[in-house]
């Protein structure tokens, strides 16, 4: 993806719906869903419908569409863009609802951000607008409300999400640090941010990582004012999976993609402390991390090598209430898993394996 320097990396809603304005790419064709039924599946399997996102396993449509397109009124002249037309008509009213509980929830938790957030709805409510007049041809009768609906179906999936960031006091930062030099970057985590600078980013492993240089982290959270921090290196990804930054539970791991910086509670103590993406030396080179932890006496982070060392080769699955699960693998027989936890900030081994399954097998 293109890295404008210098670039300010809030996850901005308007800036993710204007990208999707301008590439209006189809999902995959709709395919029977069993939980409709055959004359709704049929309906549905038309190949010059709009095509919706973020369906899941559902069709996309609201139960007020699957109706009117399978139970056309021959009446009407035109029945599917009259069903089409109402749907979009609807959606825009769902719209609006989203934007509303986006604003409660900002003036709840972050007001600062309700200007931007209206300026933001103004910009879409133009685009939506003004960038829908596509021309229609004999195999895409339905590009214009194509469009309006991936406006629709963008807005409301971005609005969710920030809405969901805003009140758990959240973010993940989508957007990456340019490989240029002296990049710069802040990620805004809702009441907490880290502004970054660096000196290059070359590419590493593959196009899609970058080993930022001589990163230098300004942090601020609840607990710290803004405390400086300096790194060798850390790994930001161009995966569209993947983020600059995550604040919250790695109770799922890395299921939904890789993280650069994270803030979240790693010793139990009700302070967040930071981890920070530095190299590949997991198992079979998987990430690994640097591990500060928050000091309350010093009112500050402080690396913690010791959890390291024990680390060695592991690659990290997840972080389950101040629990570490770590595992690695060698070569098609070896395996194993360690679970770690902090005593204070003294980390301790409290379970491990390990296994050789071609020993085993021989044993056997």
């Amino acid at each position: 993806m293109p890295h404008p320097s210098p670039l300010r990396l809030s996850c901005s809603l308007g800036v993710a719906l204007l990208a999707a304005a301008g590439s209006h790419v189809r999902a995959q064709p709709f395919t029977d869903n069993p939980y409709l039924s055959p004359e709704v599946n049929a309906a549905l399997a038309d190949p010059q419908l709009p095509v919706r996102k973020y369906r899941g396993d559902l069709s996309g449509w609201t139960k007020r569409f699957e109706t009117c397109i399978s139970t056309q009124n021959r009446d009407l002249p035109a029945p599917r863009r009259q069903c089409i037309a109402d749907e979009i008509e609807y959606k825009l009213g769902v719209t609006s609802v989203y934007h509303k509980t986006l604003l409660d929830a900002a003036r709840q938790k972050a007001p600062q951000s309700v200007a931007d957030i209206d300026g933001q709805h103004q910009q879409w409510l133009e685009q939506y607008h003004s960038s829908c007049e596509i021309e229609k041809n004999q195999s895409t009768p339905f590009s214009r409300e194509q469009c309006q609906l991936d406006l629709i179906d963008e807005f409301i999936h971005q609005t969710a999400q920030r809405k969901t960031s805003i009140l758990s006091y959240r973010e993940a930062i989508a957007e990456q640090l340019p490989p240029t030099a002296h990049g710069s970057a802040t990620l805004i985590l809702g009441d907490a941010r880290i502004a970054v600078s660096v000196d290059a980013c070359p590419g590493v492993k593959s196009d899609l990582f970058r080993a930022c240089e001589n990163v230098r982290l300004a942090v601020s959270t609840p607990d710290i004012a803004e405390q400086h921090l300096q790194l060798p290196e850390v790994i930001f990804s161009d995966h569209e999976n993947d983020a600059s930054a995550n604040r919250g539970t790695l109770e799922q791991g890395f299921a939904w993609g890789k993280y650069s910086l994270m803030l979240l509670d790693l010793n139990n103590d009700g302070h967040e402390d930071l981890m920070a993406w530095t190299g590949f030396d997991g198992s079979y080179g998987d990430p690994s991390y640097t591990y500060f932890l928050y000091d309350a006496d010093a009112k500050a982070f402080v690396e913690n090598t010791a959890i390291q060392a024990l680390v060695e080769m592991h690659s990290l699955s997840r972080v389950v209430d101040g629990q570490f699960e770590f595992w690695y693998r060698s070569g098609p027989c070896e395996r194993g898993e360690k679970s770690i936890r902090f005593e204070g900030n003294v980390p301790r081994v409290i379970k491990s394996s390990d296994e050789n399954s071609c020993t085993n097998a021989d044993q056997g």
